[in-house]
């Protein structure tokens, strides 16, 4: 992975928000929000061949600011917690509201979301609906972009051919 994103790849947070890349001047807020039993790195990469979401995506969108946001969601191995859907949704809105500094509360936001990660994300969106409009985290909502791939298909080993046609959807 030879990137300025691999140094944060390897920090990525298991809880909360990880900013992965941060350009000077950026445009945009793009949020990676990974499923069940999903892990925000593991579940973006590929041990294989390198392939990294976050790494594609900064090559084809260059202004904007790369975070991942993650939660527990493991239950498959026995290591959950009891959180719900409704309870990781008011985490990813603390977390906006924490790192989206005022200077940058009218970045507009993508998010990009894996199985469980677009319901956690519907959710966000629902809650912060009932705010007024000048205290809604997510008020710039752009666009949200929701896979369900499985990691055995044959469509999810060739993941390299979405992330030309996901760029084209917020080009400038």
């Amino acid at each position: 992975m030879q990137s300025d994103l691999t140094g944060a790849f390897e920090a990525v947070r298991r809880e909360g928000i990880t900013i992965l890349k941060s350009p000077e001047g950026a445009l945009w807020d793009i949020i990676f929000v990974h499923g069940l039993n999903g892990h925000p790195r593991k579940s973006w990469a590929s041990e294989k061949n390198g392939f990294y979401w976050p790494v594609e995506v900064s090559k084809k969108i260059s202004d904007a600011r790369l975070m991942t946001f993650g939660y527990i969601a493991d239950l498959a191995t026995g290591n959950h917690n009891h959180m719900g859907i409704r309870q990781h949704a008011e985490s990813l809105l603390l977390n906006l509201n924490n790192i989206r500094l005022l200077a940058l509360k009218n970045r507009p936001l993508v998010f990009v979301c894996h199985s469980l990660g677009g319901l956690v994300t519907k959710e966000a969106l629902i809650l912060d609906s009932r705010k007024g409009l000048e205290n809604q985290v997510i008020r710039l909502l752009e666009y949200i972009c929701c896979y369900s791939l499985s990691r055995g298909s044959c469509i999810s080993r060739s993941s390299q051919d979405i992330v030309p046609s996901f760029s084209e959807f917020i080009e400038i």
